[in-house]
């Protein structure tokens, strides 16, 4: 049989990890936002998108 103790000390581990996932949880759901969302990234990096966008261009249009 189990203990009360033990009982709580299980209670208290299961709400920490609980607390753990759901803060993991929020941090992926922050990442997948960010990765399909890159405005966030242009704002900080106008530059390199600006130069990344011409780089294309002119490959795309050396294929022709």
């Amino acid at each position: 049989m189990v203990s009360a103790e033990s009982r709580e000390a299980l209670r208290q581990a299961l709400e920490l990890h609980k607390q753990e996932l759901r803060f993991a949880v929020q941090d992926l759901s922050i990442a997948a936002r960010s990765w399909s969302d890159p405005s966030e990234s242009i704002r900080v990096h106008p530059g390199a998108w600006l130069a990344s966008a011409f780089l294309v261009g002119v490959w795309l249009g050396r294929g022709r």
